[in-house]
């Protein structure tokens, strides 16, 4: 194919280094997104499953030990939700340490994602892991979230390279 003669104009020359930064900001964010919702599923998937799973005549659900997991999830996800939609509207906004408020969220709310993984998939014992059950893809979904675009121990030496600490 060949474009002689096209019809076109001039772009204005960006800062490609400075693209590539708003590109990774943006896609931080969405990757913590999804971590988020990953996260959210798993803590109803878990909440449902202690319901209705009996161990000793009682469901599982009425064990101290298994609420206070379901309580720390339940922190972590809405803990995460505050930082993610923050994050969302600096980068939106433009506002000068998106950069920063993005790699705090892919590093925090994507670690949590793999502790709620973990947490959830113990709620749940061994047939969290089967076919059966949809928290084998929330767990994976989560687990890759922790990994995709960089670790949260390469997303916090972003922030700290970004900071003015000395």
């Amino acid at each position: 194919m060949t474009l002689d003669r096209a019809p076109s104009h001039r772009l204005e020359l960006a800062d490609p280094a400075e693209v590539l930064r708003q590109a990774a900001a943006r896609a931080a964010v969405l990757v913590a997104a999804d971590s988020l919702g990953a996260s959210g599923r798993m803590l109803d998937l878990a909440v449902a499953y202690s319901k209705q799973r009996r161990q000793f005549g009682v469901p599982i659900g009425s064990f101290q030990a298994v609420k206070h997991a379901a309580a720390m999830i339940l922190v972590g996800v809405e803990a995460a939700r505050s930082a993610v939609y923050f994050a969302a509207t600096s980068v939106d906004a433009g506002d000068p340490e998106a950069f920063l408020h993005a790699a705090a969220v892919k590093a925090q709310v994507t670690a949590e994602g793999a502790r709620t993984a973990d947490s959830a998939l113990t709620l749940h014992g061994a047939i969290g892991y089967t076919w059966e059950y949809d928290l084998q893809l929330f767990f994976k979904r989560a687990r890759l979230d922790e990994k995709l675009l960089g670790t949260p121990a390469e997303w916090n030496e972003r922030i700290a390279d970004g900071l003015a600490l000395v």
